[in-house]
Order: structure tokens, then C-alpha cells, then sequence
């Protein structure tokens, strides 16, 4: 990555123990009820998007330890070569103990995918209009920090190949805008990394004022979106260059 230029790497390893650190001992669960959302390791990129919980898990004490090593040494090379590691934030995405613990939260189940059925899909959205959503990003965040150090840039994707529930602008306006306010919460100087797939998955749902209300939900330069499939549907242009915010071709 060095000798080619890139100064922005994606470094999501180590983040299933502070996600469990974090339920246990502010929310309550045992760990069982934390380490059933968790896929296996294979699985993790569509268990941390929400598109998937417990297929092939759970993970192993010895996996988690593992991980943060890992991640510590990635950190640390990265930051020497001057570059600025993108971290994982709190995307909403919660156990299915939650919603019995807080049964007043709003918590919305997420639409099947890839046929995964009930039990491995159809994963449980804290809404970030919620109390609780800043709350645990914040915790979130802090802790990940306390553990890995921090270059203030966070990766959170909420909608990830999941169709929100509701169309309504405004809806999205205060999802956008509740992700952002709890990021400042842990992290003054903190920038939101979004990945544009969902707006390319998702095309019929994702329309002008639906894109324009999520991006908007944020100021200007506090918002880095990728776009991941420029190459091929160089959505950007549909959307007005994503009203301002600056994005990754």
C-alpha cells in the first residue's frame, strides 16, 4: 500500500472485542449472548455490515486475543508510514438479546439476505434516532481508542446490501445525523467513512432525495464517502458529486 501511494488503509480487525466489551459490561448480556451475533471469521465482512449474525460462529477467546496483537501491529506500521487507518465505529447493528433487554429501544429487524432465513439474517437495527445508538457508538469509540490509539476517521455502514425501513428524507436525514452527533460525542475532530456500495446495491430505494438527506445529515468535509464501484456505475454523477461531500473514485 506504502509504495503504491495509499494513505487511507481500511483497518477493521479487533473490533468483535470491544463490540463485546462494550455489551457486557454497560448493557448486561453474557458474553454467550454477545458471541451468538458474531459469524465466523470468514463471514465477518456481512456479520460487521449486518447482513448476517452466528453463521459459523462463534469466535474463540484465542481468536479474539489474536486479533488485537494483529491489529496493534497493523496500526503501528501504518501510522510509520504515515498514513491514516480508517477504524470502525458502532453501525447499529446489535445482538438479538438487545431488543429483549430494551424492549422499549427502537429496534427494527433488517430483510433477509441471501436467503440466510430467520435465525441467520434478518439481523436486529438499532435506529440511530434511538437514545441508546449514541450511547454505544460513543462507548464504542472510546474504547477502540483507549485500546488502538485513533486517526479520527470511522468507518460506519448502516445499510449495507439492507433496505432501510422507511423512504421518508427526514427519516434518513436523522439517521445520517445521529451517526455523525455520536461520532463527535467520542471524537471532536472525528470524520464519517461511508461506503457508497449500498447507494449501487440499492438503486431502486436510493433516489435523489434519499442520498441528498443522508449525505446532507452531515457538514461538508465530516463525510468521506467511497465509492466503491466507480470503475463500472460511477453513481457520483447521479447525485450531484453527492451534494458537496468529498468522496473517493
Amino acid at each position: 500500500m506504502a509504495l503504491r501511494g495509499i494513505n487511507l488503509p481500511l483497518t477493521f480487525n479487533g473490533q468483535e472485542a470491544i463490540f463485546r466489551k462494550i455489551f457486557t459490561e454497560h448493557f448486561n448480556l453474557t458474553r454467550a449472548q454477545v458471541e451468538d451475533y458474531f459469524s465466523g471469521p470468514a463471514f465477518l465482512a456481512w456479520n460487521r455490515m449486518g447482513n448476517i449474525q452466528s453463521w459459523s460462529g462463534p469466535l474463540t477467546e484465542h481468536w479474539h486475543s489474536q486479533q488485537e496483537a494483529l491489529q496493534k501491529l497493523i496500526l503501528g506500521r501504518a501510522r510509520a508510514f504515515g498514513m491514516y487507518p480508517v477504524t470502525p465505529g458502532f453501525a447499529g447493528h446489535v445482538p438479538r438479546a438487545l431488543a429483549v433487554l430494551l424492549p422499549k429501544a427502537k429496534i427494527d429487524r433488517l430483510t433477509d439476505w441471501n436467503n440466510f432465513g430467520l435465525n441467520y439474517s434478518h439481523t436486529y437495527f438499532l435506529q440511530p434516532e434511538d437514545a441508546h445508538f449514541a450511547k454505544i457508538n460513543k462507548l464504542f469509540i472510546q474504547e477502540y481508542i483507549k485500546v488502538y490509539g485513533s486517526d479520527h476517521f470511522y468507518n460506519i455502514d448502516m445499510f449495507n446490501e439492507e433496505t432501510p425501513s422507511h423512504s421518508d428524507p427526514e427519516y434518513l436525514h436523522k439517521c445520517g445525523k445521529g451517526v455523525y452527533e455520536s461520532i463527535l460525542e467520542a471524537d471532536p475532530s472525528g470524520v464519517w467513512v461511508m461506503q457508497g456500495w449500498l447507494f449501487v446495491d440499492n438503486s431502486g430505494f436510493w433516489k435523489q432525495p434519499q442520498v441528498k438527506a443522508m449525505v446532507q445529515s452531515v457538514p461538508i468535509g465530516k463525510m468521506l464517502i467511497l465509492d466503491l464501484f466507480s470503475e463500472i456505475r460511477p453513481v457520483y454523477s447521479q447525485f450531484e458529486g453527492y451534494y458537496g461531500q468529498p468522496f473517493i473514485w
